[in-house]
């Protein structure tokens, strides 16, 4: 039960990770094109809204993790 727990927390964790790196490189990207072309770039607007949703789901990730550990 004990192992189950932390591998559980771990997972959330490195899950959380990953979607901090991917909103990241979203982030980056929508940086790069806005300091390209500002706001006439139609792609801006896809990026800053992926960024956004990886963002949504880290920080998600992160506080299911926290949540679980306070009850275990």
């Amino acid at each position: 039960k004990p192992f189950a727990h932390a591998t559980g927390l771990l997972a959330l964790q490195i899950t959380g990770l990953l979607f901090a790196f991917f909103a990241l490189g979203f982030g980056a990207k929508s940086w790069q094109l806005y300091r390209a072309m500002g706001w006439r770039d139609h792609h801006l607007a896809m990026y800053l809204g992926f960024a956004a949703l990886f963002v949504w789901f880290a920080v998600s990730s992160f506080w299911r993790a926290s949540r679980k550990q306070r009850r275990g």
